[in-house]
């Protein structure tokens, strides 16, 4: 019992001492995940945006969903990588195959709302 809670208390000092490493450790493997292991890596998009979801929140937020279309030319690619999961297609075929009569993808009422905001 007593060596249990003397590795209790030894756990406990390193936690309190390395706490700050620790949460950028796991901040770091977060967006690596996002980045690399989501499956959509080979999507292009801004670099931020395939790390969290905050650059395309903001890019909502501010009223700038419009430039999706900009962003869509400069790479260059009917599909754009808005988040880590989120992904803008530009491609009317493409668009027939996802939001088809029995569509197969989920939509998102971000998106909808986002877009919703550039009528008014």
């Amino acid at each position: 019992m007593v060596l249990l809670s003397d590795a209790a208390a030894v756990a406990a000092h390193a936690l309190r001492d390395y706490w700050p490493y620790i949460l950028l450790v796991l901040i770091l493997a977060r967006f690596t995940r996002n980045h690399y292991l989501l499956g959509l890596h080979d999507i292009p998009g801004p670099f931020l945006s395939s790390l969290t979801d905050l650059w395309h929140f903001f890019h909502c937020l501010f009223g700038r969903s419009w430039k999706d279309y900009e962003l869509h030319r400069k790479y260059n690619s009917p599909l754009l990588r808005l988040g880590p999961n989120t992904i803008s297609v530009s491609d009317a075929e493409a668009v027939r195959i996802i939001y088809g009569y029995k569509p197969v993808f989920k939509k998102v009422c971000l998106t909808y709302r986002c877009m919703s905001s550039l009528g008014s």
